[in-house]
């Protein structure tokens, strides 16, 4: 008798444990260290999230919050990046089967900052001998099926000149379809050089 109300009440004990994962979440603080050392190790930026949830209803969502990239090598003429929040709507199918695909990622408020150069910089590979070198390609876009950016900015800038061109209000709406092809909607408002 004593074994069933044990029983009884673990068994109690985990249903409400799965019925609080599935309103609040789960905290992603492990996802997010694997995501942050991956994105190092690929490209070399550093990337910062601060905040990283997942949830499973109605659909697999993650949502990541407070995103940053930036070159630690190059802090002077590099490409930085800043994302209030992005949110990636997983298919469960594509889980259960093991190949993960993202039925609509939500990128909101991204900031791009991206140098200005008035001359074209000649990259010199030491390695090169006038052949083409190699590029990686990737399936990337293959695994997403809609991508929609909201209320971003583009901020071109050469520093030591005073220079700067922005685009703000940019809205990216992207759809991958099973052939592979894109169809992109895009919409910005253009600030004059300062």
């Amino acid at each position: 008798m004593r074994f069933l109300k044990v029983l009884g009440a673990s068994i109690a004990v985990v249903i409400i444990l799965v019925a609080v994962v599935l309103v609040v979440g789960i905290p992603g603080g492990l996802l997010t260290d694997v995501i942050q050392n991956r994105v190092e190790r690929q490209t070399g930026y550093r990337l910062e999230i601060d905040d990283t949830s997942i949830h499973l209803r109605p659909n697999p969502t993650i949502a990541l919050s407070g995103i940053s990239l930036t070159d630690p090598q190059s802090r002077q003429n590099s490409i930085e990046l800043t994302v209030a929040s992005a949110k990636a709507q997983i298919s469960l199918a594509s889980l259960l089967r093991g190949k993960f695909h993202v039925d609509e990622l939500i990128v909101t408020q991204p900031v791009l900052h991206a140098p200005l150069h008035r001359e074209r910089l000649r990259r010199r590979d030491s390695s090169s001998s006038g052949a083409p070198g190699k590029t990686t390609t990737t399936n990337a876009l293959a695994s997403i099926g809609h991508i929609a950016v909201e209320d971003g900015t583009i901020v071109m800038a050469d520093k030591p000149r005073g220079v700067e061109n922005r685009l703000e209000k940019v809205h990216l709406d992207a759809t991958v379809g099973a052939d592979h092809h894109m169809k992109v909607v895009f919409d910005a408002v253009a600030r004059p050089m300062r």
